[in-house]
């Protein structure tokens, strides 16, 4: 191993993390009738400033989601490399802030490399392009990148007009241990940074906090159905905005959304792989780990009116709610709707006691 504790603690970690979501069946995706897919990148590397001299790390032997505990293996590999003393982050993830867009559903945000795939192209192949298109980045160079694996999940986005959007994760590894310089393509990001992984590992949970009132409209945020539409239509007058956990970011950025939620998984494979392993990881704070995924999924509706009881809007809180555990709570597989029970007992109670116009 390298001769560094905490980058230690961040390589057994990662390697956990790897080990468990790789032992997952994979399937490529694409675009189908009724289904737009997605694809985004999370791109590793080492802090550069860790390592005295300019060097690449030797790219592995065979691809490292292919083999357990092939992440390890790899860093072993490399551990004649020096570090240097007295720097305190390890290994580090790539986002770009999107370029503003008033046609881009995520204009602004802070995000992975990634987008839609075109015709019938796999998602794998995506990530790959898009991470070319947007950043220069040519993920297709063994000699600089390792594939180490995607998120065991296809996730729902939301409803488009051309139907739903789902959207797959793919983790690279960048060998390179200098700041490799990026050829950023400004019609779709105005910057990019790299954050270093102990700032969720072992966050100041004063950057945990919710967001400002945001206007959102429920009914391209649930699978649509001919059940849940109904739902949805029945439920959600009166919802005008909602806040939402997001972690403030030490650019004076905020990581909310999608991505937001990309890394909430991400941080149950963490608890999944600390549960897994012997080792203590010290270097990690559990029980902020903890708090962050317990709040994680949490919100708040605001509402222009409370319908008698409350009824209608428990039943849409606590649908959305479900629909978030549902998709980021460290699940694989996905539960055709265990909640619609729920909603089909409300259904009935909110048209006869609550109805109002819509607003």
């Amino acid at each position: 191993m390298l001769q560094h504790s905490i980058l230690n603690e961040e390589v057994l970690l990662l390697n956990g993390i790897l080990n468990y979501f790789n032992s997952f069946p994979t399937t490529s995706h694409t675009n189908e009738k009724g289904i737009t897919q997605a694809s985004v990148c999370m791109i590793f590397r080492f802090n550069p400033k860790l390592f005295e001299k300019d060097k690449v790390l030797a790219p592995p032997d065979n691809k490292i989601s292919e083999t357990p505990s092939g992440f390890l293996q790899f860093v072993t590999k490399n551990s004649d490399i020096n570090t240097v003393k007295g720097i305190s982050t390890g290994i580090e993830l790539f986002f770009i802030k999107r370029a503003i867009n008033p046609k881009d559903h995520h204009s602004g945000e802070v995000a992975f490399l990634g987008g839609k795939c075109d015709g019938s192209e796999p998602d794998f192949q995506t990530a790959i392009r898009e991470a070319q298109e947007e950043c220069g980045i040519d993920l297709k160079n063994q000699q600089k990148y390792a594939y180490l694996g995607r998120f065991p999940k296809n996730f729902y986005a939301y409803t488009t007009p051309k139907g739903r959007m789902f959207v797959t994760v793919h983790m690279f590894f960048q060998l390179d241990l200098t700041d490799t310089p990026m050829n950023v393509n400004p019609g779709e990001i105005q910057s990019f940074f790299w954050l270093p992984l102990r700032f969720f590992l072992d966050p100041d949970l004063q950057t945990f906090r919710n967001t400002e009132p945001v206007k959102i409209d429920i009914s391209t945020r649930l699978p649509k159905g001919k059940l849940m539409s109904t739902l949805v239509e029945t439920m959600s007058h009166g919802l005008t905005a909602g806040t939402y956990m997001h972690f403030d970011l030490p650019n004076n950025s905020s990581l909310w959304g999608l991505t937001y939620f990309f890394m909430i998984y991400f941080l149950y494979g963490v608890k999944t792989a600390i549960k897994m392993s012997s080792h203590d990881f010290k270097s990690i704070n559990k029980q902020a780990l903890d708090y962050i995924l317990e709040n994680g999924l949490k919100f708040n509706f605001i509402y222009n009116y409370r319908p008698l009881l409350g009824l209608r809007s428990s039943a849409i809180d606590f649908l959305y709610y479900m629909h978030r555990v549902e998709q980021f709570e460290g699940r694989v597989d996905t539960p055709t709707y265990p909640y619609a029970l729920f909603g089909i007992f409300f259904i009935g109670v909110p048209l006869l006691l609550n109805y109002r116009p819509k607003l």
